[in-house]
Parts: C-alpha cells; sequence; structure tokens
C-alpha cells in the first residue's frame, strides 16, 4: 500500500511538472512572437506612437491657439 501511494505522489509530481514545463514553454513561445512581431513592426509601432504624439500636441496648441485668438476678439 505504501509503495502504490509512493509511486501515485511520484507520478502526480512528474505530471505537475510536465504541465508547468508546457506552461513555460507556451509563455516563452508568446513572448519570442511578440518579440519577433515588434522587431518585424517596429517602424509601424514607432510612426504610429510619434503620430500620436504629433496629433495630442497639435489639438493642445489649437486649443490654446483658440484660447488666445478669443481673448483677443
Amino acid at each position: 500500500m505504501l509503495f502504490v501511494l509512493n509511486n501515485y505522489s511520484q507520478v502526480n509530481s512528474s505530471v505537475q511538472f510536465s504541465r508547468v514545463k508546457q506552461k513555460c514553454s507556451l509563455n516563452s513561445f508568446i513572448l519570442i512572437h511578440i518579440h519577433f512581431f515588434v522587431i518585424l513592426n517596429r517602424k509601424l509601432i514607432f510612426c504610429t506612437y510619434f503620430q500620436w504624439r504629433l496629433n495630442e500636441s497639435s489639438l493642445k496648441n489649437n486649443y490654446l491657439f483658440s484660447l488666445v485668438y478669443d481673448n483677443l476678439g
């Protein structure tokens, strides 16, 4: 009986280790793909980011200009 329980616990820990290993390999796989996506699309990502920043500053400048213009008029 003790042998069966001991054997079961070894199998159980082996299964748990296998699940952890699979989960880690899946996480690595996802991280590698995200990394390659960023490398391959970095121009698009940076252009989009700078365009967004430009639009944001442009909106801010237009708002400030309209405040000054309204106060002058």
